[in-house]
């Protein structure tokens, strides 16, 4: 029996996108206090050159993050920047999930994230999301979210280290110009939701 995206891309000749994402959220992260002195960490909340050479970002889609107040975390060494990961806080819209995140003033949404292929096995992604956690929580968060393909088993399984747990499960399909949003929790009622997903004309888009 065909399934619900089959069906759709039978009837529909328009681009079809199909994704599929876990929130996550933690509001007891671990943080050691202490710092490797070999490790460079940078705060960047303009846009500076490293940032594309670790990742690189349309210029459009940078202004936007830094015009909404979102922050750029980068580590690496003197020679070179090796990973990123970037911090939002407020409400948003998530594109690629047709998610619209509603976090409070305590809670930080973590995104983007990535590291430099020859050195994903060097934990510098854990060392750089302690800083992260250690940046935040001297800004009063209490609380942090992210959405994660199932396929990306090293993010889930460093977002787990440090108190993540799945709060839901997304399938997203989007069919030009809106999507219909599966979302299914798996804490306390076991609920599952359909919505149609449509950008924002106004608000925070990621």
């Amino acid at each position: 029996m065909a399934g619900f995206s089959d069906r759709l891309k039978s009837r529909v000749h328009s681009p079809i996108l199909y994704d599929r994402y876990m929130l996550l959220c933690s509001d007891r992260v671990a943080i050691d206090e202490t710092s490797s002195r070999q490790d460079v960490l940078q705060v960047l909340s303009e846009d500076k050159p490293e940032i594309q050479s670790v990742f690189p970002i349309a210029e459009e889609s940078l202004a936007r993050r830094f015009q909404n107040g979102d922050l750029c975390f980068m580590l690496g060494t003197n020679q070179a920047m090796l990973s990123m990961v970037w911090g939002h806080r407020g409400k948003c819209y998530i594109r690629g999930a047709g998610k619209h995140l509603n976090i409070g003033d305590d809670t930080v949404y973590l995104y983007n994230a990535f590291t430099v292929p020859n050195v994903r096995r060097n934990r510098v992604f854990s060392r750089l999301i302690n800083e992260f956690f250690k940046y935040y929580s001297g800004k009063g968060i209490k609380r942090y979210c992210s959405l994660v393909s199932p396929g990306n088993r090293q993010m889930l399984a460093i977002l787990h280290e440090n108190g993540f747990r799945v709060e839901s499960n997304l399938r997203y399909i989007r069919i030009a110009t809106f999507g219909i949003l599966r979302e299914q929790s798996v804490q306390g009622i076991k609920k599952c939701n359909y919505r149609i997903s449509r950008e924002p004309k106004t608000g925070y888009i990621i």
